[in-house]
């Protein structure tokens, strides 16, 4: 199972329902959804009428990712994905990234396309230099949290980039 842990603020509830929706169009349903608020605290589930396990507000003290490092911890699915409301994932995503993650490897990133760029492709490079949060599956058991920084994911992923799998479709887009 994937948990999608979603980040989102509650000036933005219409795209988080656009993203739930689009998950529902999965061809394998083996998922769990928790709410990371990374807003101001408001409580932007009143807009989401949606069965989501969690509903996590961070410390406003706390960095931007603080959110998703508490909920993997809370987080049920063998694998976590930490997209952004404004994600949008090809019906195939769960069943690819977990098929490329049967050999074992720790990390699975896809191919992307970011629409704020002019629709630019983004495939998965060997070094991982290009990947955005929404891009990638990583084991649980292998998830130490995103340190604080404005390059959190990035210097995440790196650290596996000799062992990740590689799908080379475009799985997700990122408005």
């Amino acid at each position: 199972m994937i948990s999608f842990i979603v980040g989102t603020d509650d000036s933005r509830p219409a795209e988080l329902i656009r993203f739930i929706r689009h998950l529902t169009e999965q061809t394998l349903y083996d998922y769990e959804v928790i709410i990371a608020d990374e807003g101001k605290g408001m409580n932007v589930m009143t807009a989401v009428r949606y069965d989501c396990r969690y509903y996590l507000q961070p410390d406003p003290r706390d960095f931007h990712y603080s959110a998703k490092n508490m909920a993997a911890k809370l987080a049920k699915g063998e694998y976590l994905c930490f997209p952004q409301d404004d994600a949008e994932y090809m019906p195939s995503f769960v069943s690819l990234m977990q098929l490329a993650m049967q050999g074992g490897a720790p990390l699975a990133v896809c191919g992307w396309k970011q629409m704020e760029m002019g629709g630019r492709l983004m495939p998965p490079d060997p070094h991982l230099c290009r990947v955005d949060v929404g891009g990638f599956i990583v084991r649980a058991d292998r998830f130490t949290g995103f340190d604080p920084g404005p390059l959190a994911d990035g210097h995440f992923v790196q650290q596996f980039a000799a062992e990740a799998a590689k799908v080379p479709e475009i799985l997700y887009v990122k408005h």
